[in-house]
């Protein structure tokens, strides 16, 4: 199966992008409301 590959353009800082897809507060700002576990380095978030 062929794979899909998608770039998109992102008008944020690196901190400001990491911050949204590996912290709580960050993956409720805006993919869901829904987020439990614990955002330190090695830990699961779901």
């Amino acid at each position: 199966m062929a794979d899909i590959l998608h770039k998109i353009d992102i008008d944020a800082t690196p901190d400001k992008v990491y911050s949204a897809v590996s912290s709580n507060q960050g993956l409720k700002s805006w993919w869901t409301t829904d987020v439990s576990g614990d955002s330190k380095k090695g830990s699961v978030l779901n």
